[in-house]
């Protein structure tokens, strides 16, 4: 689960905890996001992904992070068979980056899940990249993990594959997060976890509590770009439910 304490934040740079000193140190990041132009993100795939600097104050998903853009490339490059022709379930969608990303790989459906106030932003940016998604069916709906799952996502299921990113950096949110998976993962299936915000304290107690209802192992070591990921201590998760 990595031995140092790696913080990544939603830009260029990385900054790392060196236990020795207590100190933070910053380095250049191997691993970018396209520049925030006017409130916009333009990937190499096609896909323009906007950005709400008011959401990102009032939580974390008002713009893209890395773990989006790694699981995303990850899907398409070493685990496209996972989810092309496939009902997909994307949780903390924050901007959709993810779930869209997806879409473009020839899923069957994408359902993009937060809370409330996000639901506006990833309806924005379905509508703005619907020429790139092709047929894929794409829908919205509000999720928040700290409340039973709601008809609006559970009326979409049972799905295939879920996916998120950088969803855990709070240790309250890992009980409720967990509740949720138990709803929306059917037993056989399989989540696709990465993380770029990375905690040494919170990420193995998320692990401890999941080992009850899931099998699951680290692949990291699969992406092409392993060595990048390595060096800024992001990982990738595959967790799959139990009978």
């Amino acid at each position: 689960l990595g031995s140092d304490r790696t913080v990544l934040f939603p830009c260029h740079q990385t900054w790392r905890w060196q236990a020795a000193s207590g100190c933070m140190m910053q380095r250049k990041s191997l691993i970018s996001l396209p520049k925030n132009e006017r409130g916009c993100r333009r990937f190499s795939n096609g896909l323009a992904i906007q950005t709400d600097s008011r959401a990102l104050c009032a939580d974390t998903g008002g713009d893209v992070w890395k773990g989006a853009l790694v699981l995303a490339q990850f899907l398409e490059h070493v685990k496209s068979d996972e989810v092309v022709g496939k009902e997909v379930l994307e949780l903390g969608s924050g901007t959709g980056l993810l779930g869209l990303w997806v879409a473009t790989l020839g899923a069957k459906s994408v359902l993009l899940t937060d809370k409330d106030f996000m639901v506006p932003l990833l309806a924005k940016n379905t509508t703005r990249n619907a020429h790139k998604t092709g047929e894929c069916h794409i829908r919205v709906a509000s999720l928040d993990w700290a409340e039973p799952v709601g008809e609006a996502v559970s009326s979409c299921g049972p799905f295939d594959v879920v996916v998120a990113s950088d969803v855990i950096y709070e240790e309250q949110i890992l009980e409720p997060l967990l509740n949720t998976l138990l709803e929306v993962v059917p037993v056989g299936k399989v989540l696709f976890l990465c993380l770029s915000f990375r905690s040494w304290r919170y990420e193995p107690q998320f692990f401890e509590l999941a080992n009850k209802n899931f099998e699951w192992k680290n692949v990291t070591s699969l992406s092409p770009e392993f060595p990048q990921l390595r060096r800024e201590d992001i990982a990738i998760f595959e967790l799959r439910r139990k009978s």
